[in-house]
């Protein structure tokens, strides 16, 4: 029996690792609800998790059922469930301002996640055209979150937010 991890494996694993960015997006626009322009933003983010969802969904089901059985590299699958598994304990630990959910949101965003996206992106998406619309999705997700909102862009300004929910 072959136990080794397949691209159907990787792309279900980061599907998976993609909703529980949109739960936690979520929890952060519920943290912050009271205000609109902070809960919007956050809105928007889950958003665009979604949108990756589609788009991950997308290239998956275009694939023929021998290229998602290719096997891939086991690390890429251990990082996966590494993130997944962090993303779902941080559900576990409060978070108290807009900073810490800044920082975390950042963390999570300009660390893996996106890389295994790119992985299967590069790996699987045979137009070039189409790669580079895949890449622009992910470089304008982090410039959203790395401009972020107008009047909160220092630590101390984001500090200074309290959750509320």
């Amino acid at each position: 029996m072959n136990t080794s991890p397949t691209a159907g494996d990787m792309f279900d694993l980061s599907i998976a690792i993609e909703k529980e960015m949109v739960a936690f997006y979520c929890r952060l626009r519920q943290l912050f609800g009271n205000l609109p322009v902070i809960r919007d933003f956050w809105g928007e983010m889950r958003d665009e998790e979604i949108e990756h969802i589609v788009q991950l969904r997308m290239l998956r089901d275009s694939l023929p059922s021998e290229k998602l059985s290719e096997e891939v590299d086991p690390a890429w699958v251990e990082k996966g469930v590494r993130i997944l598994g962090e993303i779902q304990s941080s559900f576990e630990e409060p978070i108290a301002n807009l900073n810490q959910a800044y920082e975390l949101a950042h963390e999570w965003e300009n660390g893996e996640i996106n890389r295994i996206f790119l992985f299967l992106a590069e790996k699987y998406i045979g137009d070039k055209a189409r790669m580079k619309i895949a890449e622009k999705m992910i470089d304008n997700h982090l410039e959203r979150l790395m401009e972020f909102i107008p009047g909160y862009q220092t630590a101390a300004d984001r500090e200074a937010v309290r959750a509320s929910g």
